[in-house]
């Protein structure tokens, strides 16, 4: 995998002035550059908004406006805050106050009565990617899906999520555009001509975000000189020719590339296909007809999933389906079974199972503050998500279900056997970056979950196992006094360092804990704050701009080894810390 490099930029776009003049409401006025050249852009569209981009609801805006020919905008009339401004053009990164990178964030800045303040912000031009599909003998190929998958970080770990899926024309082309500077991989697959036109998906340009995509299975039959029949399933085929995503070639974008003759070549993207086939034992006998799913092990933004029915006998037939490891569920998840297809059909029977009933408690901890104000066990809820979360897979558990009582009694008895991972909403969106943005309530400031525990098993260091319907109780122990940490950071001529991403990462043996690892940005004065954190030991780290979720990665984090700061953090106020900005290799 080619490494992820950390880089410097050029932050011209940190650039404020202010002046005052008393008695009127302030105003905000700027400039929209290009990065490259300076140039200024026109017909740029400019919002104004008082909440941060990535949180706030989609096409909120207090103000806007169009950028005139010098690429010049302007806010009168402004009420004292803060706010962030954000700047959209055609062919263009949208871009915020403050951004130190094509794909980081902006930062808010403050606006006081009577004041006049001038911002600058810098566009960074999408990048795109176009080629070929030919077939064995160089034809073109029309009517093809073509993928372009962008590198990100799930979970620690390199992965590839869909940026972008087009068709070629008849003469097997593809253009993809609007693209963000990373590195992709770039996939081809063949439509059943019997149905629809293929998922296309070109969304306006944007710095971050994944995707993925399920499709059924395209399967035809072929006669063999022997004169038997057999069935095979299309399987996608990377550029240059391989069916091996570790042997794609990868494509380094940066702003405003234009990647040419990536073409892909479709040969053997056709697999033996068998079928699984068997029964469901019913709980009820003679029930009505079910949905099954044959959904892939292997994690992957994009998968082929077969389906089929099981009769009200619980006989079912499930075809297109190539050699490899597989979960054959009941659509509502009350039945799963591991399978292994190998080089010939597999027969199965499946028992439909009960619902898991899991009771518990949310206790509270004080720890060494007496004056801790116990909160509401009811503000908190229970999250759950398949281990792994896999493509088509059904949910399973209650992702966001209801509150616990107010005296921290758990009940819930709508899960299905699995295993799964488990947060406490919203302890678990402590940095505002989860589902709908929602910050704890004040009370929960400094909460963060001290122990979980399914019976003698530990929860936070392993999954959460339920593979039968009755259960230990589970028991939850939130701790009220967690660990704060403040500190500045400074550039290399040590001036504070404003909008840079400021990560605390678990050291020692809990390396592998995936709660722990906290991130969060400097404000304009390069400060920054942690509150929450499990007392514990911990090194930090300060990048001016880096890959989301990069540093939750071993690979990533061995170029950084020793560079950060090691912290043992004890519950309560912490001593603050000076950083510097680590630049990468």
């Amino acid at each position: 995998m080619k490494s992820v490099r950390v880089l410097t930029f050029v932050t011209a776009a940190l650039f404020t002035s202010v002046s005052v003049c008393f008695g009127q409401g302030g105003s905000i006025s700027g400039v929209v550059v290009k990065s490259s050249s300076g140039e200024p852009v026109a017909g740029a569209v400019v919002k104004l908004t008082d909440e941060a981009p990535s949180i706030a609801p989609p096409g909120f805006q207090l103000r806007t406006a169009t950028t005139a020919a010098d690429g010049s905008f302007r806010f009168d009339q402004i009420d004292a805050g803060e706010y962030y401004v954000v700047a959209n053009a055609a062919g263009f990164l949208p871009t915020e106050y403050g951004q130190r990178g094509p794909t980081s964030a902006g930062i808010a800045f403050e606006v006081r009565n009577g004041q006049r303040v001038n911002v600058r912000l810098t566009m960074w031009p999408t990048s795109s990617i176009s080629g070929r599909v030919t077939d064995a003998d160089g034809d073109p190929v029309g009517r093809v899906q073509v993928l372009a998958l962008r590198l990100v970080y799930t979970d620690g770990k390199p992965s590839m999520t869909i940026a972008q899926t087009v068709m070629t024309n008849d003469r097997g082309e593809y253009r993809m555009f609007w693209l963000t500077p990373g590195t992709y991989r770039v996939a081809a697959r063949e439509w059943d001509p019997n149905t629809s036109a293929p998922a296309v998906n070109i969304g306006p340009p944007r710095r971050f975000g994944t995707s993925e995509q399920a499709t059924a299975p395209v399967v035809r039959r072929r006669t063999t000189p022997d004169s038997a029949v057999v069935e095979e399933s299309s399987v996608p085929i990377y550029a240059p020719s391989t069916r091996d995503l570790s042997l794609a070639s990868p494509i380094v974008l940066t702003p405003g590339d234009s990647a040419t003759n990536v073409d892909i070549q479709l040969v053997d993207n056709y697999v033996p296909a068998h079928h699984i086939r068997g029964s469901v034992v019913r709980a009820v006998a003679d029930g009505p007809a079910m949905v099954l799913l044959v959904v892939p092990r292997t994690p992957a933004p994009f998968a082929t999933i077969g389906t089929g029915v099981a009769r009200s006998d619980g006989a079912f037939d499930i075809g297109g389906v190539p050699a490899g490891s597989y979960i054959l569920y009941r659509q509502d998840g009350l039945a799963a079974q591991p399978i292994e297809v190998g080089d010939s059909d597999v027969e199965v029977v499946v028992a439909e199972a009960a619902l898991v009933k899991l009771t518990g408690h949310i206790t509270f901890d004080r720890g060494l503050s007496a004056d801790v104000v116990t909160p509401k066990a009811s503000d908190l809820q229970i999250q759950m998500t398949r281990e792994p979360d896999l493509l088509g897979a059904p949910a399973g558990g209650p992702r966001f279900n209801a509150p616990t009582a107010d005296n921290g009694t758990i009940n819930l008895s709508t899960v299905a056997q699995g295993d799964y991972r488990l947060g406490i909403w919203p302890l678990s969106n402590r940095d505002g970056n989860g589902p709908g943005g929602r910050r704890p309530p004040e009370s929960f400031n400094n909460a963060y979950v001290k122990s979980m525990r399914l019976g003698d098993a530990d929860v936070l260091a392993d999954a959460l196992h339920l593979w039968s319907p009755t259960q230990p109780s589970l028991e939850i122990v939130v701790g009220l006094n967690g660990a704060q940490v403040d500190g500045t950071v400074g550039d290399n001529a040590r001036a504070p360092a404003a909008n840079v991403t400021v990560v605390a990462i678990p050291d020692g043996a809990n390396k592998g804990r995936r709660d722990l690892y906290r991130q969060t940005t400097t404000d304009r004065r390069g400060h920054f704050a942690f509150e929450g954190l499990v007392p514990a030991d911990y090194s930090f780290y300060a990048w001016d701009d880096v890959e989301r979720g990069a540093w939750q990665s071993p690979e990533f984090m061995r170029a950084f080894e020793g560079r950060g700061r090691f912290v043992r953090l004890r519950e309560g106020k912490n001593e603050s810390l000076d950083l510097s900005i680590v630049s990468g290799r």
